[in-house]
């Protein structure tokens, strides 16, 4: 009975020391397996926090684009009214804006200094003229705005050319304009400015522009006596001026 109680004490012992033993197996696996769970609850939820971001870039670009839309563009020019002004660094492709003011026709030769304003201002004209020096040598007229009493209508604009003086040797834009008078009369109007490079950015600038008209000699009041050049030799008269300023394409 010893023997057996003994056994089944010792038996039982072997059995509590062989769980004690293990007990800190169990104590080792459990915590991974919490962590393990725990560990993907995480994913889990970081996957969804970033599904939900997507959803919330998607959803402001859509607004974003239908608020553009429903402004007509507002947006967008108001981007472009913080934009730097226009340059170029070539006349090839250029758009200028022109703001002019010159008379119809020039004073004759014979005006008296004080008188030769009052005497070319019977009918002058003044507004912006936008042009696009094309690289092809033509210009394209973009647009046309009259600011004076007495409009002028632009009928044509002709070919641009870029040309070196030889008297101080800088460089020259011309183009000439065909307009219309108010009487229904019309005339060749030639524009000039001085072209500048900016030695340190390269931009260029068009510089003291003037307008002149083509003039046969024998209506500036010039004798000739019995030899009448009409139509063989003309002149070009100076009847106005502008300011040419880079124009940024629309």
């Amino acid at each position: 009975l010893a023997l057996a109680i003994g056994t089944q004490v010792g038996h039982c012992a072997f059995v509590s020391r062989n769980a004690v033993a293990r007990g800190p197996v169990f104590g080792r696996i459990f915590p991974a397996m919490l962590g393990a769970a725990a560990s993907s609850d995480e994913d889990s939820k970081t996957q969804d926090l970033l599904d939900k971001a997507s959803k919330l870039r998607q959803e402001a670009v859509e607004l974003e684009k239908t608020l553009r839309e429903e402004n007509g563009g507002v947006a967008s020019s108001q981007t472009e009214s913080q934009l730097p002004p226009p340059s170029y660094k070539d006349a090839r492709g250029s758009i200028w804006t022109l703001s002019y003011l010159f008379a119809a026709k020039p004073a004759p030769k014979n005006e008296k200094p004080d008188e030769r304003s009052n005497a070319s201002a019977s009918l002058r004209f003044g507004g912006k003229l936008t042009v696009l020096l094309k690289t092809d040598g033509y210009t394209e007229l973009v647009s046309h705005e009259a600011s004076s009493t007495e409009t002028l209508e632009v009928s044509k604009v002709w070919g641009w050319d870029l040309e070196r003086s030889n008297e101080d040797e800088k460089d020259y834009i011309l183009f000439s304009m065909d307009g219309k008078m108010p009487d229904g009369s019309k005339d060749r109007f030639y524009f000039q400015a001085r072209q500048d490079t900016d030695p340190s950015s390269g931009e260029i600038s068009l510089v003291e522009g003037t307008v002149t008209i083509k003039q046969d000699v024998s209506e500036s009041g010039s004798r000739w006596g019995l030899f009448s050049p009409q139509g063989i030799l003309a002149e070009f008269r100076y009847v106005g001026d502008f300011i040419a300023r880079p124009t940024r394409p629309e």
